[in-house]
């Protein structure tokens, strides 16, 4: 390999990708003194956020806050090798993960090639997408053993009503928003990230459960006082959050899925309840959100398997001393668990959108037990139950038309 000649770079200068030359001193030390910067070009002054003379001929530690210091492995085994390489990480001055892209220069010499990967960033909220945040999330964990961190899990109440009524660009706006505030309170190691819709995560190192919701509710304060300079009528945003927090030591290690999980079933929680609510997790919470997934998975088995049955509450005429008619109700008797109550399933049933199936069921059974009666000369009138999703969602009307016919 010849050696480099620094005026070559110069093609490089009005290339909008950050490039930079670096020189490994030694191959066996990995010390960020070991690296030295060569040439940079205008792009890669930009993203390091300092001029030229102050880049070039200097140590990589001056680049320690802008870029990984895994980076400095990549350049090494680059120029040890002879080979081009590719890695991503973490930029902390950008707040993004980067593609860094090594090739051999000259002996002891790599060129560098920084871009941005829209993969792992959510350009509405301005924010890691949930796919970088947990590739993010896991390698704090790995660098800060000892640190607790809180996970939180959180949706604004009625989000779809302020799309339907203001607009999809008001909705955008304050999501907007939200992302400049809660990102502008993020220390060193904290983050945010969006799931989907109006749900996002948090992940910042916690000291109490009261020091956490006074730096969330200030977050979304000054979010909203921002909104509502931009819109005449006010809004009153309010917030399903869930938290879980990790603490090292204290609990299994396990993936940051999990934890986003536990944090999850706490939100649900919060949901049910009026106003702003934040709930912290509890074991209890999953083992609910276990039965609940079991329940919803096991409906049709159970249909089939004649778990489900009708029972019958008579409704007695105590003037004339006479049965006149019976109440339907629907009682699960599971081989394992025994009897499941319906305040158990049936609320479980509702908000997955299985109930319309098991409310088909039961006034099925009803009819077939009608005509059984008729046929042997009874005449019993019954009562069915509708629960207030069969009445607002689709399907109701066909359905009984089918179990008429």
């Amino acid at each position: 390999m010849m050696e480099f000649d620094i005026e070559k770079c110069q093609y490089f200068d009005d290339m909008p990708t950050p490039f930079c030359a670096i020189e490994v001193l030694d191959n066996e030390r990995h010390d960020p003194d070991n690296f030295i910067i060569r040439y940079s070009n205008k792009a890669h002054d930009t993203l390091v956020g300092l001029a030229k003379e102050e880049i070039e001929d200097q140590s990589f530690l001056k680049m320690f806050q802008v870029m990984n210091a895994s980076q400095t492995e990549i350049y090494r085994k680059t120029v040890k090798n002879n080979e081009s390489r590719c890695m991503d990480c973490y930029n902390e001055q950008l707040g993004k993960f980067v593609r860094v892209m090594t090739y051999p220069l000259a002996p002891h010499i790599c060129g560098s090639m920084i871009k941005l990967i829209s993969d792992y960033q959510d350009n509405l909220m301005g924010c890691l997408n949930l796919k970088g945040f947990k590739l993010r999330a896991e390698q704090i964990l790995e660098t800060n053993p000892e640190q607790a961190y809180a996970f939180w899990y959180c949706d604004i109440k009625q989000f779809k009503y302020l799309n339907d009524n203001f607009g999809y660009e008001e909705g955008d706006y304050i999501l907007q928003v939200l992302g400049e505030k809660f990102t502008s309170i993020l220390g060193k190691d904290e983050l945010m990230g969006r799931v989907t819709g109006d749900m996002f995560v948090l992940m910042v190192k916690f000291v109490s459960e009261e020091t956490s919701e006074q730096r969330f509710y200030a977050a979304v304060k000054s979010a909203v006082d921002a909104y509502q300079e931009r819109w005449s009528q006010h809004y009153n945003l309010e917030f399903a959050s869930g938290v879980y927090v990790y603490r090292p030591g204290k609990r299994e290690r396990h993936s940051v899925s999990r934890y986003f999980d536990y944090a999850n079933s706490a939100r649900k929680q919060a949901k049910r309840v009026k106003g702003n609510c934040v709930e912290f997790f509890k074991k209890e919470m999953w083992e609910k959100e276990k039965r609940a997934a079991e329940i919803n998975h096991h409906l049709k088995q159970a249909i089939e398997d004649g778990e489900i049955q009708p029972w019958f509450q008579p409704q007695y005429d105590y003037r004339h001393g006479k049965l006149i008619g019976a109440e339907v109700l629907t009682r699960w008797v599971h081989p394992e668990y025994g009897n499941i109550y319906p305040d158990e399933f049936i609320h479980v049933l509702e908000e997955s959108g299985q109930i319309l199936e098991l409310d088909a069921y039961i006034w099925e059974c009803a009819c077939q037990y009608i005509r059984k009666w008729q046929d042997a000369g009874y005449r019993m009138p019954l009562s069915i139950n509708l629960s207030r999703k069969d009445v607002h969602g689709h399907g109701l009307l066909e359905q009984l038309v089918e179990i008429d016919e």
